[in-house]
């Protein structure tokens, strides 16, 4: 009730609860998901306790916006679940979530991932050192939440996580037709030497332009260090730009029109569409609309 009454008075516009006492009844955490809900508050290093988790993962997952469970490494699994559980209620309004540090099993996560994949609301998630137990298998099923239509989670930290060959290749695909996530934060090691090319081409695939158009404009980070391809490097800088449709001309023009143009790209073109296409490549610069002018001038 004291709790209640302080932020009721004060209003805050952020605060942050550091702990809460592990003999908090479910009637205690009723109270604190309503002082909650009258304000910004990012909870952290909460009672470790397994039923406290039961009292206050409703409760606080449709209040708090910020969540820490760095000191919660005690838990037993039925309890990491309902917590999970609760990710998946449409009240859920948690927007960051961090649980580094915290040893996770293969059951556990994978009630985890569900819950993220139907998630509408979770924008950073941070399980550094979280999956060292993992099989990979499961952190395939991760990749798999960002295809969900449903996620919005744009930073994703999984730093000494077991990461191999494949399930590089599989966070690669799941993010071709991702608009969301613009940090995928991993250590590199040994094996990003064998998906490089995966991730090239998940930023700016080569084959056509339409490929090109529709590559990865949103990514901007992949690896926790700068040990990388120049060309992974570049698109990466290129996506930190606002405009999409601007990321995706430049690519075009870099990959397809640069040098000695090919201008088949632009005789198939049909009559109504050929004006549109000149004009809207041509965007990207007066040098490459005057080379196109000089290979094509039948065209004018």
């Amino acid at each position: 009730d004291i709790l209640l009454s302080a932020v009721h008075r004060s209003r805050p516009r952020r605060q942050s609860l550091r702990r809460l006492d592990p003999v908090i009844n479910e009637m205690d955490w009723q109270v604190v998901s309503a002082a909650l809900r009258s304000s910004d508050f990012s909870l952290a290093m909460l009672s470790n306790d397994d039923d406290c988790v039961i009292y206050y993962g409703q409760a606080i997952l449709s209040a708090c916006k910020s969540l820490d469970l760095i000191l919660m490494s005690g838990q037993n699994p039925p309890a990491w679940h309902n917590l999970f559980n609760y990710l998946q209620s449409p009240a859920c309004v948690l927007e960051n979530l961090d649980l580094s540090g915290i040893s996770i099993d293969d059951n556990t996560a994978i009630t985890l991932f569900d819950a993220i994949s139907s998630n509408c609301s979770l924008e950073r998630l941070n399980l550094a050192g979280s999956l060292r137990q993992v099989g990979g298998a499961t952190l395939r099923d991760l990749s798999n939440c960002l295809r969900s239509p449903q996620s919005v989670l744009k930073k994703l930290n999984i730093c000494y996580s077991p990461i191999n060959s494949d399930t590089l290749r599989s966070f690669a695909l799941a993010l071709e037709n991702n608009k969301y996530m613009t940090e995928l934060m991993m250590y590199n090691n040994p094996e990003w030497n064998k998906r490089w090319e995966d991730f090239s081409r998940l930023l700016c695939g080569t084959s056509t332009i339409m490929e090109t158009f529709n590559s990865n404009h949103t990514l901007e980070k992949v690896v926790k260090t700068t040990s990388q391809p120049k060309a992974i490097e570049n698109r990466l800088r290129m996506n930190q730009q606002t405009n999409k449709f601007d990321i995706a001309r430049q690519k075009i023009i870099n990959v397809h029109f640069s040098g000695d143009i090919d201008m088949q790209h632009f005789i198939d073109m049909e009559s109504g569409v050929l004006p549109r296409g000149i004009a809207w490549v041509a965007g990207g610069g007066l040098s490459f609309f005057y080379q196109f002018v000089r290979n094509m001038p039948s065209f004018f």
